[in-house]
């Protein structure tokens, strides 16, 4: 399923791009020049700051370096106000992993992503789009290192709305998101070449939907969690036609076989196995 793969990786911008709330003031130790701290975290924290200081707050454009434990966390190119990122800048911030350093190009308010934002990781992931108070808005794209890949709109930092997904295995997806999964009218064609139209549901077919298999097979009828279940028809590569009922994805009771030849045989099937 899809998920917001690289949500974590701008969750750690914000302890330097974040509203203010229960943080702290920082001085520049040679400057006194205060900076805001939203999240202070364990052991010792150094800023330091290159630009104007009014008011004792830095100011105007500059070069802001984050120091913790004596290693560089994060640098931050651009505008502040008041001490707080604010107007257009880079931030450089040290990844998850340790494995350099991820950067974003992009828009500040008050401390917050505010506007367009793009995201290159040090572990290969892009994502461009719309932020407001630091949170995913709007359309978006985002890709990693292995080949997954969205395209469309994101709402509350989640794939929602209309959208296109592309996974490393070869699947791709088209149409409606909920909450970072298929959710609405979609068109799904899996690793294996097989076509799924339908409606889904928290990720999977649900209702009438119909099915074309790489292998010249075909399927149209109720689906219930991503399965066949209920009536339906399957055609086979060979032209013959079953029609009948599915339970969980298996023939499951009185099934009609009309032949590619036209004859017309009526059979029992238990959890996909002829019976009679």
């Amino acid at each position: 399923m899809m998920r917001c793969a690289f949500c974590a990786t701008l969750a750690l911008a914000l302890l330097i791009a974040a509203p203010a709330g229960a943080g702290e003031w920082l001085e520049d130790p040679i400057t006194g020049c205060q900076i805001w701290n939203e999240e202070p975290v364990d052991g010792v924290e150094v800023a330091s700051w290159s630009g104007d200081c009014e008011n004792g707050q830095a100011s105007g454009t500059g070069v802001l370096s984050w120091f913790h434990d004596g290693n560089l966390l994060a640098r931050y190119e651009g505008s502040m106000t008041g001490g707080k990122v604010d107007g257009l800048g880079t931030l450089y911030y040290l990844a998850d992993d340790g494995s350099g350093y991820d950067r974003y190009d992009a828009e500040f308010e008050a401390g917050e992503f505010e506007g367009h934002v793009v995201l290159l990781g040090a572990n290969g992931e892009r994502f461009e789009g719309e932020m407001v108070a630091s949170v995913i808005e709007g359309y978006g794209s985002f890709s990693d290192n292995d080949g997954n890949r969205y395209d469309g709109e994101f709402v509350n930092g989640l794939p929602e709305g209309e959208g296109f997904s592309e996974t490393a295995d070869g699947e791709f997806y088209n149409g409606a998101f909920k909450a970072g999964k298929r959710h609405g009218e979609g068109v799904l064609i899996d690793e294996l070449g097989d076509r799924y139209e339908g409606t889904f549901v928290d990720g999977f077919l649900e209702g009438w939907a119909s099915a074309e298999g790489g292998d010249g097979t075909r399927y149209g009828g109720q689906y219930q969690a991503g399965k066949p279940h209920g009536p339906g028809l399957f055609v086979d590569s060979n032209g013959d036609v079953y029609e009948g009922q599915f339970l969980d994805g298996q023939v499951d009771g009185k099934v009609v076989l009309i032949k590619a030849d036209g004859e017309r045989v009526e059979q029992v099937w238990k959890n996909g196995e002829q019976v009679k």
